[in-house]
């Protein structure tokens, strides 16, 4: 009885790996039979204006927008429904010029001076972005950043000379870098469609958290000064950004 049993068994497992063999069979002719995924990379290139909103503590000191510019290139790999993109940025952005009179008290007599500060800004960031391959004009996408800031700030003090022209009585920069990261957003609004080259309309926002630096801003406490340089005060605070673009993208296929 225990023969026949263990007969048995060893029949119903042959059937079993029998059957197993037969289906991995298919499942291989299958797999062999299917078209093979292409896979397409390609590259793009972009420039945009930039509008930087300070946040935070930033805000506080800065409050005026920042304006400039900036240029992208990124790399992609194409795979049926989404594609990664990697590349880098840079931009660079000018804050309004301040303008100001201050007294300058030169221990006979106190005398009046233009002055003037002006703070830009220069960014460059790593970027990872996701962006779904649908065949339609209007694509969004979601990214993240990770690089650096630069502030620099020039400060100058000067006064108007009988002959008209400026004698500059004073010029100092002060500049520092702050580490940053972020999130962003965007919309890409195709302009043409056929051929190995696309253009867009790339509209985006991205927000940067910043890490702290030291800039200059002007000192409203004082109205009368016994060094020039006292009408500037350092500041130090995170930099945090708010930052819309609007720029033109070229993909080449």
């Amino acid at each position: 009885m225990k023969k026949g049993w263990t007969l048995c068994i060893l029949l119903l497992l042959s059937l079993l790996v029998s059957a197993q063999e037969e289906e991995t069979g298919i499942d291989s002719l299958e797999y062999e039979e299917a078209p093979i995924e292409e896979v397409t990379r390609g590259f793009t290139i972009d420039a945009h204006v930039i509008m930087g909103i300070p946040l935070g503590a930033f805000s506080e000191s800065l409050d005026d927008l920042v304006g400039g510019f900036g240029f992208r290139g990124m790399v992609d790999t194409k795979r049926t429904g989404s594609a990664i993109w990697a590349g880098i940025e840079i931009a660079s952005g000018d804050y309004e010029q301040s303008d100001f009179l201050i007294d300058i008290d030169n221990g006979a007599f106190v005398e009046t001076f233009d002055a003037q500060i002006e703070n830009s800004i220069f960014l460059m960031n790593g970027v990872l972005r996701v962006l779904p391959q649908w065949n339609k004009r209007v694509l969004p996408y979601a990214e993240g950043m990770i690089g650096f800031k630069t502030l620099t700030t020039k400060t100058k003090i000067f006064r108007e000379a009988f002959d008209g022209s400026e004698d500059v009585e004073t010029d100092t920069n002060e500049r520092d870098w702050a580490f940053q990261y972020g999130l962003g957003a965007g919309v890409l609004i195709r302009t043409s469609w056929d051929g190995p080259i696309r253009t867009y309309i790339d509209i985006n926002v991205q927000y940067l958290r910043g890490t702290s630096a030291d800039y200059l801003i002007r000192n409203a406490d004082l109205s009368v000064f016994e060094d020039p340089l006292d009408a500037y005060e350092r500041k130090t605070s995170t930099t945090d950004l708010l930052m819309p673009k609007l720029g033109f993208l070229i993909e080449f296929n």
